[in-house]
């Protein structure tokens, strides 16, 4: 897909939830690439008023549907930021450089704390071991498989949640400038967009 300068370059495994901008005005030349280790996903593309994955798993702890969680956590962004991460690589970044677009890494029980502040509604207390998680991913799979619906349990996220923590966006942020907005605001807009 090719918009302005801008070409869809394709994921890095499905594991790391990292997808990649190249610009470039002609294929030959050097690109600028930011990647992004995952995305708050309100499902703002057009016509797109249900969430993903992520997105169901915020509307669950949202609504306290979630006696427990499981251990692990992740790099969480919101996309606006990555959005304007990506605005100002294109305008400052001369071709051929790497930049990491990262977030904030919080566990999911205290996102599931954070969420319960925000809304005030019931909080689980129980992490599960990841492991044991991953005893129930191959009917989440399944079920995504042959329902055509996407699961929020599946090998792909609980990949994600078992990823590396130490992810810098120094370089990012030292170079283009780039910034985040606190993933409170983040987690509160995308309640509010779901309801």
């Amino acid at each position: 897909m090719t918009t302005g300068t801008w070409r869809w370059a394709g994921a890095l495994p499905p594991m790391t939830g990292q997808k990649r901008w190249l610009s470039s005005k002609y294929s030959r030349q050097p690109s600028k690439v930011c990647t992004q280790p995952s995305c708050a996903d309100r499902g703002d593309r057009p016509h797109d008023h249900h969430p993903l994955a992520l997105g169901k798993a915020v509307c669950y702890l949202s609504r306290g549907k979630w006696p427990a969680v499981v251990q692990g956590g992740f790099d969480w962004v919101d996309a606006r930021d990555v959005g304007q991460g990506v605005r100002q690589a294109l305008q400052l970044a001369p071709s051929g450089l790497h930049y990491l677009e990262t977030g904030t890494w919080t566990s999911v029980l205290e996102l599931a704390e954070r969420i319960s502040a925000i809304t005030g509604c019931f909080c689980p207390r129980i992490a599960f071991q990841l492991w044991t998680a991953w005893l129930v991913v191959p009917v989440g799979d399944f079920v995504a498989t042959h329902s055509r619906k996407e699961q929020v349990f599946t090998s792909a996220t609980l990949g994600a949640l078992d990823s590396n923590i130490h992810i810098c966006r120094k370089k990012a942020e030292d170079e283009l400038g780039y910034s985040l907005r606190p993933l409170d605001q983040t987690l509160l807009d995308t309640i509010n967009w779901f309801k």
